[in-house]
């Protein structure tokens, strides 16, 4: 029985010599070889490649990872070079960088309420314990207390009090007025309606320019002008003086009295609230102790400043400074106009 035996051969060497097909085996192989070593050398390249490329993202993860979320002070060590992986380092690092700050801002923030609900505590804790204590001492004495007196010391500390929650209630609110809720002010007249309505202990001078017209609330300027009058008041030995002129770009209305004036360490922080200093402010001449804060954030919320300095009369010189009204074209800088009036409780005039 014959046994047939198959032979592969490849197509290009059919019909070839047994010679010919004998010198084509180490071309096949070396063929192979070339192959398999290119198929080498491309999967060690891309090997390569990828650690190269994904090497840096991985330790970038790693460090991200390792960052505290108390802590953003941390950077990522920045490649050199303009590639893309210290591209995003730089990014990367830019946006801690932003969180750190923002963290820092909410801190403050939350700092500032814990310490404002702690002085507003105290502040409203003060006069309601002075009323318990009238009512306690009435209650275990009826026959010696005198009710007049009683009535007149309980409406003292009702009124402080409700002085306070206003004031509270003020503060809470100027952030949230609309932009359409302001409108053109005549700074001018809005002094002088301000002034003819009050009955002060001390005469008040102006020195005010004409046409000073600023886009504004205007209940909330004339409140920043009450304060201020207020103010110089409590603390004036015999003069207050308001002038208002005006700029190119800004309107500056300024309260001085011929107080003991204001310390220079102290002229930003009686702008904070429930701050009064020892020496010229105290519970009993009156106040909130909120209303220089409110002064400060009315200007600040109509894009103004809101400082404090010498005066020329010896006290303290409150300047404010709002931006002049865009509605309307204004007259070019003006000099201010001496009025040379004094309007006070007695609503003398001098020449």
């Amino acid at each position: 029985m014959a046994t047939a035996t198959a032979v592969l051969v490849p197509m290009g060497l059919v019909g070839a010599s047994a010679a010919e097909r004998a010198s084509a085996g180490p071309v096949r192989l070396l063929w192979i070889a070339q192959i398999a070593l290119l198929i080498l050398l491309a999967t060690a390249a891309t090997w390569k490649m990828t650690s190269c490329t994904l090497g840096p993202v991985l330790l970038l993860r790693a460090q991200l990872a390792a960052i505290n979320v108390s802590d953003l002070s941390t950077r990522v060590p920045q490649p050199p070079g303009r590639g893309e992986i210290a591209q995003l380092t730089r990014t990367v690092n830019h946006t801690l960088g932003r969180l750190e700050r923002a963290k820092a801002s909410t801190e403050q923030a939350l700092q500032r309420q814990r310490q404002f609900a702690s002085d507003a505590s105290h502040e409203l804790r003060t006069p309601l314990a002075g009323l318990r204590v009238r009512l306690e001492e009435a209650q275990m004495h009826p026959r010696d207390i005198d009710l007049s007196d009683l009535v007149g010391h309980a409406l003292a500390d009702l009124d402080r009090v409700q002085g306070i929650m206003t004031d509270l209630l003020l503060l809470a609110r100027l952030g949230a007025t609309a932009p359409h809720a302001t409108q053109r002010v005549d700074l001018t007249n809005l002094i002088r309606t301000e002034i003819s309505r009050r009955a002060d202990r001390h005469p008040v001078a102006l020195n005010l320019a004409g046409r000073v017209f600023v886009d504004a609330v205007p209940g909330q300027i004339a409140r920043v002008l009450t304060n201020l009058l207020d103010n110089a008041q409590r603390h004036a030995a015999g003069q207050v003086r308001v002038r208002l002129r005006r700029s190119a770009t800004q309107a500056e209305l300024v309260v001085s009295d011929d107080g003991d004036g204001v310390p220079l360490a102290d002229r930003e922080r009686i702008f904070q609230r429930f701050v009064r200093l020892d020496a010229s402010r105290s519970r009993d001449s009156g106040g909130t102790g909120l209303g220089l804060a409110i002064a400060r954030d009315i200007a600040t919320a109509h894009h103004g400043t809101l400082h404090v300095r010498q005066a020329a009369i010896g006290g303290a010189s409150f300047i404010l400074r709002l931006p002049l009204s865009a509605r309307v074209e204004q007259l070019g800088p003006q000099p201010p106009t001496a009025l040379g009036i004094e309007l006070g409780g007695d609503h003398r005039r001098r020449a």
